[in-house]
């Protein structure tokens, strides 16, 4: 869809380079985004940049970056080039795994949330309301960490949000098991 195409309510943009995998994640949200009265413009990324270059009303962007590793320069790349369009735009990187170097890397470059596509489907929905409202969503299990580095570098990641005047450390972190998800505060 052209970005001309949109009405007038606030965007969600699903940002990926295989089209059919933005379809389905397309219509994966779309009764989620019905009812937070939100549209979705599932768009390749030269589409997004452009969308946002023009201003739109984009209220989340959701960037799947797939199997690839999300530390990878051209995935930290896209990330930071969707900062930098949108910079007060939240986003969350979705991904096939949950690997602890690529949770760090995304959001110690802007990232508010990094979703694994392994997660339950209403997991992700309540998850992606979370980080819509203001929240900082990550799987504590994919920065599980030993003993003795944990905490710097868990400084590091939240220090990187630290830029955003609403965000404090760990503050609105997801506990999540097989059957609850609630943030801490």
């Amino acid at each position: 869809m052209p970005a001309e195409a949109l009405s007038n309510h606030p965007v969600v943009a699903v940002v990926d380079v295989m089209e059919f995998r933005r379809a389905l994640v397309g219509h994966f949200l779309k009764s989620w985004a019905a009812d937070q009265k939100l549209e979705l413009f599932s768009c390749a990324p030269e589409q997004a940049h452009a969308l946002l270059r023009e201003g739109s009303a984009c209220r989340l962007i959701i960037f799947n970056a797939g199997a690839g590793p999300c530390a990878s320069p051209d995935t930290i790349s896209e990330i930071r080039i969707l900062r930098a369009l949108a910079p007060a735009t939240p986003l969350v990187v979705m991904a096939d795994e949950e690997i602890r170097d690529d949770v760090i890397a995304v959001l110690q470059n802007g990232a508010e949330g990094y979703l694994s596509n392994h997660s339950a489907p209403d997991l992700v929905l309540r998850a992606l309301t979370f980080v819509l409202e203001g929240g900082t969503d990550f799987q504590p299990s994919a920065v599980a960490l030993d003993p003795f580095s944990s905490c710097a570098t868990l400084k590091r990641v939240t220090g990187s949000l630290g830029s955003r005047a609403s965000m404090t450390p760990l503050r609105s972190q997801w506990i999540r098991s097989s059957d609850t998800a609630m943030p801490v505060w």
